[in-house]
């Protein structure tokens, strides 16, 4: 077993050049820093690797890349920045293989915000640091959730001493593990680690004698319950089992009576 460099490393920044975030998505590796080029490449303060060669991805982002989340197309950066490929965008920016595209109005802030950790989880994308109160005009101090399309609270968000911070992130199934320096979650006691409980929604359609319930397949630790009406105070497990198709956790549910009322429970 020995050490292999990359390429190269990286060089040429303002300051000391180095390597703050990594991410892969199949054999390509995405870092991010602060450095103007990456072997012989020019690159601003982000770039992959392919196995072989370092590729610019577009013109970068004009500060420091601290956090990175891959995804099958390109990859989320979060970081100081407020320029991504030559466009306005507040600190964190999704490069989707061939342009950078700002999220919505990106976060708000009085000052510069830290961007220290990102997270996926199913089409959502968590962000997390420190000095920002949320995100497009939506309210949520150091941590915030993007759909795709519009920006989302979690709760009050983080909160502790000198404003608190969100270090790190990791998704599983329907929990978000949060770290970071901070004595508050969502306005409870929480000293340095707080879980926020990710909900999960289900859709229903019919399909002839049958409903088809659905809910996202990072919720397989969850049982499908039903019961036959509002007054019903009898909620009992569907028997059906789930198939998990499409990033979907599916039940087909033969339907026996008019009336059938859906919940999701915790395993």
């Amino acid at each position: 077993m020995n050490w292999t460099a990359v390429g190269g490393g990286v060089s040429g920044s303002l300051g000391p050049s180095f390597v703050s975030a990594l991410a892969v998505q199949g054999s390509t590796v995405y870092v991010g820093g602060s450095f103007a080029a990456a072997g012989s490449t020019p690159a601003l303060n982000v770039a992959k690797w392919d196995g072989t060669n370092w590729i610019a991805l577009g013109t970068g982002v004009n500060a420091t890349v601290h956090s990175l989340a891959a995804v099958p197309t390109g990859v989320y950066a979060g970081g100081n920045f407020n320029q991504a490929g030559g466009l306005a965008a507040h600190y964190v920016a999704l490069w989707d293989g061939t342009r950078w595209s700002p999220l919505g109005s990106g976060l708000t802030s009085d000052r510069t915000p830290g961007i220290a950790a990102l997270a996926i989880n199913g089409d959502d994308l968590y962000v997390g640091g420190l000095e920002f109160s949320g995100a497009g005009g939506v309210l949520s101090t150091n941590i915030v959730r993007w759909t795709g399309q519009e920006w989302c609270a979690l709760g009050q968000g983080i909160t502790g001493p000198f404003g608190g911070s969100v270090n790190a992130l990791c998704a599983s199934g329907s929990e978000l593990f949060v770290g970071g320096y901070f004595d508050t979650a969502g306005g409870q006691p929480a000293n340095g680690l707080a879980i926020w409980h990710i909900p999960h929604v289900l859709k229903i359609r019919p399909e002839g004698e049958a409903a088809v319930v659905s809910w996202p397949a990072t919720g397989t630790n969850f049982m499908l319950e039903a019961k036959g009406g509002v007054a019903s105070a009898d909620w009992s497990e569907v028997a059906q089992p789930f198939i998990v198709t499409n990033d979907e956790c599916v039940v087909t549910d033969p339907l026996s009576a008019s009336k059938r009322i859906y919940r999701l429970r915790r395993r």
